[in-house]
Protein backbone atom coordinates (compact mmCIF):
# COMPACT_ATOMS: atom_id res chain seq x y z
CA UNK A 1 0.00 0.00 0.00
CA UNK A 2 1.55 3.29 -1.06
CA UNK A 3 -0.94 5.86 0.28
CA UNK A 4 -3.75 5.17 2.73
CA UNK A 5 -6.36 7.32 4.42
CA UNK A 6 -7.46 6.57 7.98
CA UNK A 7 -9.71 8.09 10.60
CA UNK A 8 -7.89 8.92 13.83
CA UNK A 9 -8.30 6.12 16.37
CA UNK A 10 -7.70 6.06 20.10
CA UNK A 11 -4.69 3.83 20.72
CA UNK A 12 -5.36 1.96 17.46
CA UNK A 13 -5.54 -1.79 17.06
CA UNK A 14 -3.18 -4.14 15.21
CA UNK A 15 -4.99 -3.83 11.86
CA UNK A 16 -4.62 -0.06 11.99
CA UNK A 17 -0.92 -0.30 12.84
CA UNK A 18 -0.28 -2.89 10.14
CA UNK A 19 -1.91 -0.60 7.58
CA UNK A 20 0.38 2.26 8.57
CA UNK A 21 3.43 0.00 8.69
CA UNK A 22 2.78 -1.28 5.15
CA UNK A 23 2.18 2.15 3.62
CA UNK A 24 4.49 4.87 2.37
CA UNK A 25 2.23 7.83 3.08
CA UNK A 26 -0.60 8.19 5.60
CA UNK A 27 -3.49 10.63 5.31
CA UNK A 28 -5.46 11.19 8.52
CA UNK A 29 -9.08 12.27 8.06
CA UNK A 30 -9.70 15.43 10.06
CA UNK A 31 -12.84 16.81 8.43
CA UNK A 32 -15.29 13.95 8.91
CA UNK A 33 -18.46 14.16 10.98
CA UNK A 34 -18.08 12.37 14.30
CA UNK A 35 -19.81 9.00 14.58
CA UNK A 36 -20.65 7.22 17.81
CA UNK A 37 -19.77 3.63 18.78
CA UNK A 38 -16.35 3.64 17.13
CA UNK A 39 -12.70 3.32 18.08
CA UNK A 40 -12.40 7.09 18.11
CA UNK A 41 -12.97 7.10 21.86
CA UNK A 42 -12.53 3.46 22.91
CA UNK A 43 -9.88 0.75 22.86
CA UNK A 44 -9.50 -2.89 23.87
CA UNK A 45 -7.03 -4.43 26.30
CA UNK A 46 -6.51 -7.96 27.61
CA UNK A 47 -7.32 -7.84 31.32
CA UNK A 48 -7.47 -10.53 34.02
CA UNK A 49 -11.11 -11.23 33.14
CA UNK A 50 -10.70 -11.24 29.37
CA UNK A 51 -11.08 -8.45 26.83
CA UNK A 52 -11.86 -5.12 28.46
CA UNK A 53 -13.23 -2.06 26.65
CA UNK A 54 -12.05 1.31 27.93
CA UNK A 55 -14.04 4.37 26.83
CA UNK A 56 -13.19 8.06 27.06
CA UNK A 57 -16.40 10.02 27.78
CA UNK A 58 -17.42 12.97 25.63
CA UNK A 59 -19.30 16.08 26.62
CA UNK A 60 -23.02 15.50 26.13
CA UNK A 61 -24.39 16.56 22.74
CA UNK A 62 -20.97 17.88 21.80
CA UNK A 63 -20.55 15.17 19.15
CA UNK A 64 -23.92 15.73 17.42
CA UNK A 65 -23.16 16.51 13.77
CA UNK A 66 -19.84 18.10 14.60
CA UNK A 67 -16.41 17.51 13.14
CA UNK A 68 -14.27 14.88 14.80
CA UNK A 69 -11.62 17.44 15.76
CA UNK A 70 -14.26 19.49 17.64
CA UNK A 71 -15.36 16.71 20.01
CA UNK A 72 -14.58 17.66 23.61
CA UNK A 73 -13.63 15.27 26.39
CA UNK A 74 -15.75 15.12 29.54
CA UNK A 75 -14.05 15.06 32.93
CA UNK A 76 -17.23 14.58 34.97
CA UNK A 77 -15.79 11.19 35.96
CA UNK A 78 -12.18 10.44 36.78
CA UNK A 79 -11.75 8.23 33.72
CA UNK A 80 -8.00 8.93 33.56
CA UNK A 81 -7.36 7.23 36.90
CA UNK A 82 -9.75 4.38 36.09
CA UNK A 83 -8.11 3.73 32.72
CA UNK A 84 -4.61 3.82 34.12
CA UNK A 85 -5.48 1.43 36.95
CA UNK A 86 -6.96 -0.99 34.41
CA UNK A 87 -3.85 -0.72 32.23
CA UNK A 88 -1.55 -1.32 35.21
CA UNK A 89 -3.58 -4.35 36.26
CA UNK A 90 -3.46 -5.75 32.74
CA UNK A 91 0.17 -5.05 31.85
CA UNK A 92 2.24 -4.45 34.97
CA UNK A 93 3.78 -7.90 34.64
CA UNK A 94 4.30 -7.71 30.87
CA UNK A 95 7.84 -7.76 29.53
CA UNK A 96 8.09 -4.10 28.50
CA UNK A 97 5.49 -2.19 30.54
CA UNK A 98 8.07 -0.66 32.88
CA UNK A 99 10.06 0.57 29.89
CA UNK A 100 7.17 2.48 28.27
CA UNK A 101 4.75 3.25 31.11
CA UNK A 102 6.05 6.72 32.01
CA UNK A 103 5.45 8.04 28.49
CA UNK A 104 1.88 6.75 28.47
CA UNK A 105 1.15 7.93 32.00
CA UNK A 106 2.35 11.41 31.05
CA UNK A 107 -0.33 11.65 28.36
CA UNK A 108 -2.99 10.20 30.66
CA UNK A 109 -2.10 12.88 33.22
CA UNK A 110 -2.71 15.80 30.84
CA UNK A 111 -6.05 17.58 30.72
CA UNK A 112 -6.84 17.60 27.00
CA UNK A 113 -9.81 19.62 25.82
CA UNK A 114 -10.28 17.82 22.53
CA UNK A 115 -10.37 14.08 21.85
CA UNK A 116 -8.53 14.64 18.56
CA UNK A 117 -5.47 16.05 20.33
CA UNK A 118 -5.34 13.18 22.80
CA UNK A 119 -5.69 10.56 20.07
CA UNK A 120 -2.97 12.16 17.97
CA UNK A 121 -0.51 12.27 20.88
CA UNK A 122 -1.14 8.59 21.63
CA UNK A 123 -0.70 7.64 17.97
CA UNK A 124 2.59 9.50 17.65
CA UNK A 125 3.86 8.00 20.91
CA UNK A 126 3.01 4.49 19.72
CA UNK A 127 4.64 4.95 16.32
CA UNK A 128 7.74 6.49 17.89
CA UNK A 129 7.98 3.73 20.50
CA UNK A 130 7.81 1.11 17.76
CA UNK A 131 10.28 2.94 15.55
CA UNK A 132 7.74 3.36 12.74
CA UNK A 133 8.47 6.45 10.64
CA UNK A 134 5.92 7.50 8.01
CA UNK A 135 4.89 10.66 6.23
CA UNK A 136 1.61 11.73 7.85
CA UNK A 137 -0.60 14.53 6.58
CA UNK A 138 -4.10 15.69 7.54
CA UNK A 139 -7.10 16.40 5.32
CA UNK A 140 -8.15 20.02 4.84
CA UNK A 141 -11.58 19.15 3.42
CA UNK A 142 -13.77 16.07 3.39
CA UNK A 143 -13.53 13.93 0.26
CA UNK A 144 -15.94 11.01 -0.05
CA UNK A 145 -13.98 9.00 -2.63
CA UNK A 146 -10.21 8.91 -3.07
CA UNK A 147 -8.81 7.80 -6.42
CA UNK A 148 -5.15 7.73 -5.44
CA UNK A 149 -5.32 6.34 -1.91
CA UNK A 150 -6.61 3.19 -0.26
CA UNK A 151 -9.57 4.27 1.86
CA UNK A 152 -9.38 2.55 5.24
CA UNK A 153 -11.49 5.00 7.21
CA UNK A 154 -13.91 2.22 8.13
CA UNK A 155 -11.20 0.55 10.21
CA UNK A 156 -12.43 2.85 12.96
CA UNK A 157 -15.71 0.89 13.12
CA UNK A 158 -15.57 -2.16 15.45
CA UNK A 159 -17.53 -4.42 13.09
CA UNK A 160 -15.22 -3.59 10.17
CA UNK A 161 -11.88 -3.48 11.93
CA UNK A 162 -10.65 -7.02 11.25
CA UNK A 163 -9.27 -6.94 7.71
CA UNK A 164 -6.45 -9.44 8.13
CA UNK A 165 -7.25 -13.13 8.35
CA UNK A 166 -4.36 -14.33 10.48
CA UNK A 167 -2.60 -12.89 13.49
CA UNK A 168 0.60 -14.59 14.65
CA UNK A 169 0.29 -15.55 18.30
CA UNK A 170 2.52 -13.73 20.78
CA UNK A 171 2.73 -14.18 24.54
CA UNK A 172 0.17 -12.14 26.48
CA UNK A 173 0.09 -11.61 30.24
CA UNK A 174 -2.89 -13.90 30.75
CA UNK A 175 -2.00 -16.46 28.07
CA UNK A 176 -2.14 -19.29 30.60
CA UNK A 177 -5.68 -18.28 31.55
CA UNK A 178 -7.22 -17.35 28.19
CA UNK A 179 -6.68 -18.14 24.51
CA UNK A 180 -4.80 -15.56 22.43
CA UNK A 181 -6.72 -12.30 22.01
CA UNK A 182 -6.06 -10.77 18.61
CA UNK A 183 -6.33 -7.26 17.21
CA UNK A 184 -6.32 -5.46 20.55
CA UNK A 185 -5.02 -1.96 21.25
CA UNK A 186 -1.47 -1.31 20.12
CA UNK A 187 -0.54 -1.07 23.80
CA UNK A 188 -0.98 -4.82 24.11
CA UNK A 189 1.53 -5.40 21.33
CA UNK A 190 4.00 -2.81 22.59
CA UNK A 191 3.98 -3.85 26.24
CA UNK A 192 4.38 -7.53 25.35
CA UNK A 193 6.81 -7.37 22.42
CA UNK A 194 8.62 -4.06 22.84
CA UNK A 195 11.25 -3.54 20.11
CA UNK A 196 10.04 -6.63 18.23
CA UNK A 197 6.74 -4.98 17.20
CA UNK A 198 7.85 -4.19 13.65
CA UNK A 199 8.96 -7.77 13.13
CA UNK A 200 5.52 -8.94 14.25
CA UNK A 201 3.71 -6.51 11.93
CA UNK A 202 5.82 -7.68 9.00
CA UNK A 203 4.45 -11.21 9.46
CA UNK A 204 0.77 -10.29 9.22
Amino acid sequence: MKTIILSLALMPNIDYLKSIYSSEKVIIEKQETYKKQSFRNRYLIAGPNGIQTLIIPKKKDNHHKCKTFDVEISYDTDWQTLHWKSIETAYNSSAFFLYYKDDFKKIFSKHYKYLWELNLDFLMLILTSMGIKKEIIFTEKFVKIYDNALDLRELIEPKKSNIFQTYPVYYQVFSEKYPFKNNLSSMDLLFNLGPDCQNYLSKI
